[in-house]
Parts: C-alpha cells; structure tokens; sequence
C-alpha cells in the first residue's frame, strides 16, 4: 500500500495527475495560501453536481450508498483501514457529509523523496510523512465505481494530511508524452489535513473557492438518478397550452375547452377534488389553456407508500412509514374512460405526487407483464414533503421513473373530448 502511495504521490506534484483537468488560462501566482484544516477534515452538507465533461454541471439529487474507499489508486483502501477512528463519507439527496480523523501511522509516506528526483522542486526540511487522497469511491478499482471529487472548470482539490509542517516550493519543467510545460509549487502544508488546489500550471495549498464543487462521476442507475421535483405545498400550473393526442404522443394546438374538471385521476381512486383536496382547488382548461391550483390533499385519500412499493423486488423506500397521493391528470367524471387531461411526451408522462415526509424511492424494478414479456423499470425518486414532478419513460420494456422538472417536451393533452 505505501509503495503505490509513493508513487502516486510522485506523480501527482510532478504530473497534476488523475483528476486535474486539461484546461488551461492565466498562470496563477506562485504564493501558496492557507489550506490548513486541522487534524479532522470536515465537509458538512456540500452541494453535488453532475459531470459536464470535465468539469461540473447541473446540481445532482441522488444518493450513492457505500463510498467507503479513499480515492487514491488501483486498490483503493478501505477508509477504515487507513483512518483512525471512524471514517464517514455519506452522499443522501444531493448533499455531501465528510468527518475523517488523522490517517494511520502504518499508511504515511515519506516526503523527503521529492527534494531528489523532482529537479527545481526544494522542501524546506526533512523527515515529514503524508497521506494523500483525491476523492472518494465505492470500488477498489480507480475507474470501477461511482466516484466523487471536488473539481473546478480548469482544476482539482485533493486533501493532504501531513505529520509536520514543511514547504514544497520551486518551479518544475516536466515532459509528458513529447510536451513539455512548468509547474509552480507554492505548497505549504500545516501539520495536520490540508486542502491542495491543482491546475495544469500550478500545485498550491489554499482554501476551496465557490468554484470548487464536488461532482460525481458514474452515478448508479445508468445515470438514471432523480433529480429535483420538488414543488412545494401548493401544486401550481399556469396557463399552459393543451394539445391533442396523436396516437401516444402530443399532437396538434388545442383550443377547446372542456367543463367540470373536477376529479383527480390516480391509479388508486379518483376522488372529487373537492373529496381529495384541502382548500378550494381549481382545475380549468378554457380556449386550450390549462390553470391548476391544488393545495395539499386530504388525510383520507393519502396511501402508505411502504404498502404501494412493497410488491416491487428490487425496489427500496426509505425511510419507511411515509404517505403518499398520486396524480395523473384531472377528468369530468370518476372514470379513466372518458375525458381526460393528462401531461404526456414521446416516451412517457409526467405524474404528480404528494408526500408528507422526505423520502427515497431507488432500484431497478423487474417484473412480467399479462403478455408474458419482462420489464426492467430504473427508480430514482427522491421525494420531498409536499407536491413532486415525477418522470416515467419506457422504451420497449425498458423504463425509468425519476423526479424532475418537466420539460418543453411534456405537454398536457386532452383525450376524447366532447
């Protein structure tokens, strides 16, 4: 373990190496600042975000379970193996939580190896030992599972814990694959965690900026993972254009108006709205545009969603005991046969959800169907207290059901009216 540590951190003061990006720009100054973090390294509720090819992107909302490796090379060690006390990296809901204490006697490393091999390079004294790490994992292989790491759009920060203070300084010319650039090391690590912010031109300690986020690569569910649907209490849309249906997909402008819109359709009943809906709701769709206000819905027609998902295999909620409505559209009557408005695109629709608590609903669901043909269903609902968008897609008898906001795509349609 401590000889591919020596080696990777080698590489990664002379090389920038892994997960520094290929931009480049202004060579920054050559002064290190104060990246200094003290003897746990601390990270408390950090926004995500998907990668946009190699730099961050749009907020992630998901949760990936297990990052328990230390991201520092083919194998990555466990954190419980290389930290003392006890480690904890958790990703729930978009946000990231870190509390690691010192690194192990066993897993530090001398820096006095650079003051040879690395010409121009000086540290200011000897004997200090490290430990280095540039993210976190849930696999032993460096590109084998879902990583995060902290980015920005033409760098990387890694962590460093050193044992004492020392100064690494100087400017380096390095060749790598017939290119030859310089890089200037302004790293004055404090005996303790240190954050180190990297770039194609630079290696410096300093504090993370605003800049700085931390992205997840290789996110579970094939990339299927929820993002925000959240709503709030009052479920609200405001003059939307209505269509027709042609065949499974919105057609043509539609301009009529249909009367009376005054039950909800769920696949579990179809209460009145005035049954259902806490308040005064209000549904209309006149000269082809929608208005729809609904408050919160009433006890009686709420669901245990632990019931609703426990015929799922392959399927968890968590936590358990939460509530649930689900609406799919609004009709004239209690019925699912005649008049309906429902919001559909090419590949799916779009239904709305209230829950009375946070809750997770992820896995891949699998079943058969009355035809004898076997489904797959990817499920990344991350529900909110109140009123959720929830998008559902299927391909063949391939699917995905994930929160989100609907898209220009996802249009209310008006089947069969009069």
């Amino acid at each position: 373990m401590k000889k591919a540590l020596k080696l990777l951190a080698v590489t990664a003061l002379a090389a920038v190496i892994g997960l520094s990006m290929a931009g480049c720009g202004d060579p920054p100054d050559d002064t290190g600042e104060d990246g200094s973090l003290g003897d746990t390294l601390t990270i408390t509720n950090a926004q995500v975000y998907a990668l946009d090819g190699d730099k961050p992107g749009s907020p992630f909302n998901g949760t990936v379970a297990d990052l328990k490796y230390a991201l520092i090379g083919t194998p990555n060690p466990l954190l419980t193996n290389v930290i003392n006390g006890a480690p904890s990296v958790t990703l729930t809901n978009g946000k990231l939580n870190i509390t690691l204490g010192t690194p192990k006697t066993s897993e530090l490393s001398s820096l006095d190896f650079l003051a040879g091999p690395v010409q121009g390079i000086t540290v200011s004294s000897s004997g200090a030992k490290i430990f280095r790490f540039s993210g976190f994992t849930t696999s032993t292989e460096w590109n084998g599972g879902t990583t995060v790491n902290q980015r920005s759009a033409n760098g990387s920060v890694d962590y460093w814990y050193c044992d004492k203070d020392v100064n690494v300084t100087g400017k380096a010319l390095f060749t790598n694959n017939g290119q030859t650039r310089t890089i200037d090391y302004a790293v004055y690590f404090k005996a303790g965690w240190n954050s180190i912010i990297s770039t194609q031109t630079s290696l410096k300690t300093g504090k993370p900026t605003a800049d700085d986020k931390w992205v997840v690569s290789n996110p579970p569910n094939n990339g299927n993972n929820g993002g925000d649907g959240s709503l709030g209490n009052t479920l609200t849309i405001k003059d939307a254009q209505v269509y027709t249906l042609d065949g499974d997909k919105p057609g043509s402008q539609y301009n009529g108006t249909v009367e009376g819109l005054n039950y909800a359709l769920s696949a579990i009943s179809i209460p009145s709205l005035t049954d259902g809906i806490n308040g005064t709701p209000s549904v209309t769709l006149t000269n082809g545009i929608l208005n729809v206000m609904l408050g919160t819905p009433k006890d009686s027609v709420l669901s245990s969603l632990d019931s609703a998902m426990g015929q799922t295999q392959g399927v968890t909620v968590s936590p358990s005991g939460a509530k649930f409505f689900q609406l799919s559209g609004f009709s004239p009557s209690a019925s699912w046969n005649g008049t309906t408005v429902q919001q559909r695109r090419a590949d799916g629709f779009v239904m709305y959800l209230y829950c009375d608590k946070d809750v997770n609903v992820t896995g891949k669901a699998s079943g058969t169907n009355g035809n004898g043909q076997t489904w797959t269903m990817d499920v990344a609902m991350y529900l909110k207290a109140g009123w959720n968008s929830v998008i559902q897609t299927s391909t063949g008898s391939v699917g995905s059901q994930k929160t989100g906001k609907p898209a220009a795509d996802d249009k209310w349609v008006v089947i069969n009216p009069n």
